[in-house]
């Protein structure tokens, strides 16, 4: 018995007679009767009485077609489901991310996701953590992994807009000097494994690199700077990380980056890094999303993300 059966025997209850019910299923009417006797024959019992031209459901027949209708239901619920399973691991995903978080952390987590989930397409959309957390807001996006460094701006997005927020990873911040300087007062700092925010009111006069205006990293650089008593003398504001870095290594200023930096750039690229050992600077990424748009496929990125553990340089997570 078949669930083809199942469909054959109701059209013929629903219809009352076998032409229509072979109309409505697309069969010839000696094909339906046919199979309906051969139904019968394998189940020992009459389904249907045949009287001048009519068809009657006999008891037994009665019974088959209330479970059989049960059956159908339940078996165009699965297939829906099944479905609807298939769609959503073969959508695409849209994740937004600094370019500078993409390699550093989500490149691995994508190489391991894509084991697991080969089906799911992911699209990648560069932006910067204010800009991003709009498209999150706007469902522009999907997905964003951003910073909360402005934690009352995350917040307002999080009560105004319906989204959830997952802690993800952090990052240390840590001052850059150039591999070489005449400075006295970088001097003391070649000899540094570590510095606190105050010990930086000694280079109040050095020039500095920075992240453009616009930017999270550029305003916890200006609070740290800050917070040490004085306010940075900026002589060149760079649109990416990996520029500051290089500057400094050229010797046009100093600078605060990402602990995650020394371990990316290339030996002539490599500055001279000092931790700061302060909360201060301690940058905290982590997942923004709207819980009530997402589909099972961006459900299944979230939950693997959120448990997702692997050692790398320079980030300590979650």
């Amino acid at each position: 018995m078949q669930i083809r059966d199942l469909r054959y025997v109701v059209a013929v209850a629903e219809e009352g007679g076998f032409s229509k019910a072979a109309v409505r299923e697309h069969v010839s009417q000696p094909a339906l009767s046919q199979l309906i006797q051969r139904l019968e024959g394998e189940l020992g019992l009459k389904l249907f009485n045949r009287r001048n031209n009519k068809v009657v459901l006999t008891a037994a027949g009665e019974v088959f077609v209330e479970d059989a209708r049960n059956i159908l239901v339940l078996t165009q619920q699965l297939l829906n489901k099944m479905s609807q399973f298939n769609k959503d691991f073969q959508e695409e995903l849209s994740v937004a991310i600094a370019p500078y978080y993409q390699r550093i952390y989500l490149n691995y987590v994508l190489s391991d996701f894509h084991k697991v989930y080969p089906d799911i397409r992911i699209q990648v959309i560069d932006g910067f953590t204010l800009g991003i957390r709009k498209m999150v807001c706007e469902n522009l996006v999907d997905i964003a992994v951003c910073c909360n460094d402005d934690s009352s701006r995350l917040r307002d997005s999080i009560e105004q807009e319906g989204c959830d927020y997952i802690e993800l990873f952090s990052e240390g911040l840590e001052l850059a000097i150039p591999p070489v300087s005449s400075s006295a007062a970088l001097k003391p700092f070649y000899e540094k494994k570590e510095c606190r925010i105050s010990d930086l009111a000694s280079l109040s006069r050095e020039p500095f690199v920075i992240v453009q205006k616009g930017r999270i990293l550029h305003d916890r650089i200006i609070h740290i700077c800050k917070a040490a008593g004085f306010s940075p003398r900026i002589i060149v504001q760079a649109g990416s990380s990996e520029s500051v870095n290089d500057m400094i290594c050229q010797g046009i200023g100093i600078g605060i980056v990402q602990s995650t930096m020394k371990h990316i750039c290339s030996a002539s690229q490599r500055a001279v890094y000092i931790p700061i050992r302060d909360a201060k600077a301690i940058r905290h990424f982590g997942l923004l999303y709207k819980p009530e748009t997402i589909s099972n496929g961006v459900r299944m990125f979230i939950h693997f993300v959120s448990d997702w553990k692997r050692q790398l340089p320079g980030i300590q997570i979650v």
